[in-house]
């Protein structure tokens, strides 16, 4: 790291220029939201106890862009039916979904935008350009951690009588913990949050160019999470506090290049006895830090991975920062 193109100002400098400008949220990003949550109610008459909205994680389809936009979870409301009965919430929510899915397909129509749906909600791009994903949930608790933990109960009892949930069962309970990953999120300092978007438009400038975006957005913000919390440890025992964005962006390149080995779990919202012992075997690990019985990099599959060691070792070597990322020039701000 002797190369001044590569010094810490250059980071910070790159990670202020994509972030996403305050006064777009406010003015012109808040209102689309209230649009689309107001065109839901009107449309689709189910009973909604509250929505969580967030800066997109990449829940996008096909994980192969990374373009900001915003996940918004509509937490229904199935209590007074279903009393205390998770599993017959999951099946009110599900027959809610299709009535807020017509009512999202009958307002992007008007836009003329086109509307995605799989098993983690509805997606669509905006007129103005942005991604948006809109997922439903029962709501299980009126409070963050009590919604947790029902949502766990919920996986827990399924997963042992099934022998192990399916990825596409983990994402879609994960839902449900929107609130959770949105307080994990937004735990941490400015130069946190400029870090993890240099992470996502590495990912978008680079390795989703070379056929590796299975790697999701999700699993590469928490990988370089890990990267400063282990910095900052590092830190506080030589007294010393200043983070340096550089040093932390080179070892979230040296995990990636050995990502076959790699083995990230949590303790922020969980025991770690709660993570399945057959997830503990697994290489590579990627625990989701507010579900412990997901793996976030499971399906990587042995070429994606050589892919993701490869272009994590070639931008190690180079000398500027627009090398290090590829094209700045398509460099778009929220990466």
């Amino acid at each position: 790291m002797s190369s001044p193109n590569l010094s810490d100002d250059n980071f910070r400098q790159l990670g202020d220029m994509i972030a996403v400008r305050t006064d777009l949220v406010d003015n012109q990003y808040k209102p689309m939201i209230r649009e689309i949550l107001l065109a839901i109610h009107e449309k689709s008459s189910c009973a909604i106890d509250r929505y969580c909205v967030s800066g997109t994680l990449g829940t996008q389809p096909d994980n192969s862009l990374d373009d900001f936009g915003f996940d918004i979870t509509i937490f229904l409301d199935c209590s007074a039916s279903h009393q205390s009965d998770p599993q017959l919430h999951m099946q009110c929510a599900i027959q809610s979904f299709e009535k807020i899915y017509s009512a999202v397909r009958s307002f992007a129509s008007v836009h003329h935008d086109p509307v995605v749906c799989d098993h983690r909600g509805v997606h669509f791009f905006h007129e103005s350009g942005l991604h948006f994903h809109l997922a439903v949930f029962p709501s299980l608790g009126h409070r963050m951690h009590l919604q947790r933990k029902s949502v766990w109960d919920l996986i827990e009892q399924l997963d042992r009588s099934s022998g192990g949930l399916n990825q596409n069962d983990l994402d879609k309970f994960s839902i449900g913990l929107h609130e959770s990953v949105t307080s994990f999120m937004h735990l941490g300092d400015p130069v946190c949050h400029g870090l993890v978007r240099l992470a996502r438009l590495w990912r978008s400038q680079v390795l989703a160019q070379s056929g590796a975006a299975e790697l999701s957005p999700y699993a590469v913000v928490l990988i370089m999470m890990r990267c400063i919390e282990d910095e900052k440890a590092r830190r506080m025992s030589i007294s010393s506090p200043t983070l340096s964005e550089s040093k932390i962006f080179i070892d979230f390149l040296s995990c990636l290049s050995h990502i076959d080995t790699l083995s990230l779990t949590w303790q922020r919202f969980y025991e770690p006895d709660l993570v399945p012992e057959r997830h503990l075997a697994s290489h590579p690990l990627i625990v989701d830090p507010v579900n412990p019985w997901r793996n976030v990099v499971r399906h990587l599959t042995s070429e994606q991975m050589e892919t993701i060691k490869m272009k994590a070792k070639e931008s190690l070597k180079k000398a500027t920062i627009g090398e290090m990322f590829g094209s700045l020039a398509t460099a778009t701000r929220g990466a």
